[in-house]
């Protein structure tokens, strides 16, 4: 009998798809619900989620970025951060 189970994708790979996920998404995903979208083990996506949010938050020695990765309701999903809340809401309302 051989183990059928598909290859785990590098972490990089794992952020890199999580990313493309995130982007896109509407309400907040469980970890369940991105490992199973990205094709990794659950622990391989909370370790690729952790890293996002450093390097989002410019703990990872880059920029802290405008938007962050927030776990809101059992799940994750990208938002504005709050100091451009307003700034954001003007560009919307005049687009």
């Amino acid at each position: 009998m051989t183990d059928e189970n598909p290859p785990v994708p590098p972490p990089a790979d794992v952020a890199r798809r999580l990313e493309a996920i995130l982007l896109i998404v509407e309400e907040p995903q469980s970890l369940v619900a991105l490992a199973t979208a990205v094709g990794a083990p659950v622990p391989a996506v909370r370790q690729a989620v952790e890293a996002l949010v450093a390097d989002y938050d410019g703990l990872a020695g880059g920029p802290r970025r405008g938007f962050e990765l927030r776990e809101v309701g059992g799940g994750w999903r990208l938002y504005v951060r709050a100091e451009h809340d307003e700034l954001v809401s003007e560009f919307v309302n005049t687009q």
